[in-house]
């Protein structure tokens, strides 16, 4: 992740922007601070947390999809069960709460 931002990210699309409006961004100080280097890693970790948010999201829908396929067949195969098989289902699920 860090590649990511620090070589393609940063170089490619914030610093031509940045450096737009002065010299180096990265070596401003204020009272001994860093403040350059501080905003640049706090760009990074905004990025790197977009990109796990992004990740997890399509995890998420994708794990959706697949529960719901699963349903309908679940339930393709409860309609085409006898009345005995639907009753011992039943049964097997109740007994599977109980415990």
């Amino acid at each position: 992740m860090t590649s990511l931002v620090g070589d393609i990210v940063m170089p490619g699309i914030i610093d031509p922007l940045v450096n737009s409006l002065g010299s180096d961004w990265k070596s401003y100080t204020l009272w001994h601070m860093k403040i350059g280097s501080f905003a640049g890693s706090l760009i990074d970790f905004i990025i790197i947390a977009l990109v796990i948010f992004l990740m997890i999201k399509a995890i998420n829908a994708a794990q959706k999809k697949i529960i719901k396929k699963n349903d309908k067949e679940e339930k393709k195969v409860v309609e085409s069960l006898s009345k005995e098989q639907k009753l011992l289902t039943e049964i097997r699920d109740l007994l599977k709460k109980g415990k």
